[in-house]
């Protein structure tokens, strides 16, 4: 068995519009406003839920991050103790403390697109990979354990990750008048997401005596 250090070939994250309704901004008309392509930022605002009130009424807001991980060397060994490790900061606010793990289906099929304002509708907010309850505001790395359907990905020998707010995964809107609740990322290292796994070659040939 060896443990597997993989980093993102492709990542980034996306802004949604803007909206007066809570379903209105969680699908965004299909599209984001904004789609940042494997940012460089030490500091940037990545997921988040916010509800904020005002003169016209109360506006949401959503964003979500993304990873491509290329596992085709591995995606007919045995996979276990896979978890997504990524680079938070002291911004933000993080009500919750939860991020959902969910499939993206974005980058196209090998990883050779970029993210794009269209990968909005790529999420299948439906479907959990895993999630963690205890993410903080913190300047360091935090992990998120993938579930047996997120492990199932590496047959397809690539694993593409969308990274969602509690609140964006439930589909369920705060009853607080203001709520913000957002996850800031350093995208400012080569390493600020590694996909961590523990891997036995389906190659291995035992030795006879």
């Amino acid at each position: 068995m060896a443990t597997i250090t993989i980093g993102a070939t492709q990542d980034g994250y996306l802004m949604g519009s803007g909206n007066t309704s809570f379903s209105g901004a969680r699908t965004s008309g299909g599209s984001a406003a904004s789609a940042f392509a494997n940012p460089t930022s030490a500091n940037a605002e990545s997921i988040e839920f916010s509800k904020i009130p005002g003169g016209r009424g109360t506006s949401y807001f959503f964003r979500r991050s993304a990873f491509g991980f290329n596992v085709s060397s591995y995606s007919g060994d045995t996979i276990t103790n896979a978890y997504l490790q990524i680079r938070t900061t002291t911004s933000g606010t993080n009500l919750a403390n939860t991020l959902y793990m969910v499939p993206f289906t974005g980058f196209g099929s090998t990883l050779g697109d970029t993210l794009v304002v269209g990968d909005w509708a790529n999420y299948t907010l439906g479907t959990s990979w895993g999630s963690d309850t205890s993410i903080t505001n913190t300047a360091t790395t935090q992990t998120i354990t993938l579930n047996s359907t997120g492990i199932a990905a590496f047959t397809t020998g690539y694993v593409k990750i969308g990274l969602i707010s509690n609140v964006d995964y439930q589909n369920s809107e705060p009853a607080g008048a203001e709520v913000i609740d957002d996850t800031w990322l350093n995208w400012g290292y080569s390493d600020n997401a590694q996909l961590i796994f523990d891997q036995v070659s389906a190659n291995v040939i035992g030795v006879i005596y």
